[in-house]
């Protein structure tokens, strides 16, 4: 989290350009753009009793600010400031897509500033590109190393999200240019190609219009396979027109000079490794070409490479951006991250590149959905019991889940039926109910579910561990020998109000 007493972080200085003059006395609570505002609902009870001095907007993303110099001595600040929309805040496999409202998961507005004081006085320019998920009703599963994404609803639907994304994205930035690095084989291409199509009926029936919009796939791995990163500048030689189209912004004490007039809109799967990398190579390039016109870079061929330390340090800038947004979302640091900072690819980080996987695996499986429920609270579209409850309520998962939890425990009680029901033995009921179950002694202690199944000749009760989808442990009780059965209200906890409903926590003993 990053906050300032005096300046406002969560807008970019083209913004604050066009806000109309303020009084000196007006706090930031009073201005700041409530979707970068990352405590805004936490600070509502203060602003709801005129206490909005005593708000502190916070911004989740990354603040980094570098002192630069060349050779000759000039020197000058660049700073690379990031903000994640709070729309749809989460983290990795909890959040993907768009929701109804035409906001995306992880997205993060990005901007660069320069500095700079000369004898004409204090001159700024800044260049702002975005990142964000594919703005359509999608979902990947957490499974594995590599799961497979769904796309979830009718094109229609998907077509109207797309739309309403993309317009408010050019009635604030103007025009959007959508570079797409997803790979254009296999599973990534299920939610890559769709996304390209969609954008393509969004222009031809006219839902956006076709001027603002273009959209440019480049699959990242097939074109730097063997780390052949050098191959990214021709993906720049490709976007040089649109760079030089879109401009950037840049002030000279109090007047304006120019104003950016789009946006580059970069995404991979995660929006994260893969688009750091080419953001930071835009930005690199556009800096380049900033410093020129100030009179500051004497080589504009040459690039930054022509001063010893500059390219380092915008590396560095750029590397540790990505990691932030990286942890955020992902809970671990960006991957390719070794490329970033040091402008190669090699061995040592592609291994790093596979512990991340690892670790990403585990939290996504382990963390994740807690995580998520703890940021739902934060935004205020849980309560604080909700939080506590969140393995039965689910109150954190997408609309869609109960569907997909509905097919696990379908796949749950069909594997169980086929490894513990003995030959012969007709199945006269199945069904998943929560842990633990007691049998005399012994008792199935289960994270999650258990399988109770009832033929004509006995009852089990299987411990089934989903990601693995294996049957742990199971016990199994013959007819005769149940001598009653006894059933109600099975209360875990009286201090939580949900766990007293009756209707909701039902019990039985064998």
């Amino acid at each position: 989290m990053f906050y300032s007493y005096g300046y406002d972080l969560t807008r970019s200085l083209e913004a604050k350009n066009g806000q109309a003059a303020v009084a000196e006395d007006t706090v930031l609570a009073d201005i700041v753009d409530g979707d970068y505002w990352f405590n805004n609902h936490l600070q509502k009870l203060l602003l709801k009793n005129s206490a909005a001095a005593w708000a502190l907007p916070l911004v989740q993303g990354c603040v980094q600010i570098a002192m630069c110099s060349v050779a000759d001595g000039d020197s000058f600040q660049v700073s690379v400031v990031s903000r994640r929309s709070c729309r749809r805040v989460g983290v990795r496999y909890e959040r993907r897509g768009a929701n109804a409202d035409g906001y995306v998961a992880n997205f993060v507005e990005t901007e660069q500033i320069l500095s700079f004081e000369s004898g004409d006085g204090k001159q700024f320019a800044s260049f702002v590109q975005t990142r964000g998920s594919m703005p359509f009703f999608w979902k990947q599963p957490a499974a594995g190393l590599h799961p497979v994404p769904v796309v979830l609803r009718d094109d229609a639907s998907n077509a109207n999200v797309c739309a309403l994304h993309l317009e408010r994205e050019v009635g604030r930035l103007g025009r959007q240019v959508i570079v797409n690095l997803v790979e254009q084989k296999g599973r990534e291409d299920i939610v890559g190609s769709k996304y390209a199509a969609l954008v393509g009926e969004c222009v031809a029936n006219e839902m956006v219009d076709a001027q603002a919009i273009r959209y440019i796939p480049w699959d990242f791995h097939h074109e730097t396979r063997g780390m052949r990163f050098e191959n990214l500048n021709q993906l720049l030689e490709q976007l040089q027109g649109e760079i030089a189209r879109m401009g950037y912004f840049w002030q000279a004490d109090e007047q304006l000079l120019i104003k950016q007039s789009g946006a580059f809109r970069v995404n991979c799967m995660d929006c994260l490794d893969r688009t750091n990398v080419v953001q930071s190579a835009i930005a690199r390039y556009v800096l380049n070409e900033q410093l020129v016109r100030l009179g500051i870079h004497a080589a504009p061929e040459l690039g930054l490479s022509a001063y010893s330390g500059l390219e380092a340090t915008m590396n560095n800038l750029w590397a540790n951006n990505g990691d932030y947004i990286s942890r955020q979302y992902a809970g671990t640091s960006a991957m390719k991250g070794d490329f970033t900072r040091t402008g190669k690819r090699n061995f040592a980080g592609v291994m790093s590149d596979a512990s991340y996987s690892l670790a990403r695996l585990w939290i996504n499986t382990f963390r994740d959905y807690f995580s998520q429920s703890a940021l739902d609270f934060i935004m205020g579209s849980q309560t604080s019991v909700d939080v506590f409850r969140t393995l039965v309520d689910l109150k954190s998962r997408e609309p869609d889940h109960a569907l997909q939890l509905g097919r696990a425990r379908e796949a749950a009680i069909e594997a169980s039926i086929a490894i513990v029901v003995h030959d012969g033995e007709y199945v006269q009921l199945a069904l998943v109910v929560r842990s633990p179950m007691q049998l005399g002694v012994s008792v199935i202690r289960h994270e999650s579910d258990a399988v109770m199944i009832l033929t004509d000749v006995a009852m089990y009760v299987c411990g089934y561990h989903y990601q693995m989808e294996r049957v742990e442990e199971f016990v199994r009780v013959e007819l005769k020998d149940i001598t009653a059965v006894q059933h109600g209200a099975y209360i875990t906890d009286t201090a939580m109000p949900q766990a007293l409903d009756v209707a909701r926590n039902n019990g039985i003993v064998l």
